[in-house]
């Protein structure tokens, strides 16, 4: 399995997760299907590094973010 596959069931593992449910509501639906588009996924992937290397590089400018 490739690691954009693994990292597809991943994420859509993690919307079955009722508080992340929860806090998307209504809209939790439509991310869902966003999930099955592979170049939407690679933007999501490459999103998340960023934040991982954000906080790592730079605590107060992701803390910052977050809270934003």
């Amino acid at each position: 399995m490739s690691g954009l596959n693994t990292d597809k069931d991943k994420m859509k593992s993690m919307m079955k997760n009722p508080m992340l449910r929860n806090m998307m509501g209504d809209n939790m639906d439509e991310v869902e299907k966003l999930l099955d588009d592979d170049q939407t996924v690679k933007q999501m992937q490459g999103f998340w590094k960023q934040l991982d290397d954000m906080s790592l590089s730079d605590k107060s400018g992701y803390d910052d973010f977050i809270k934003k």
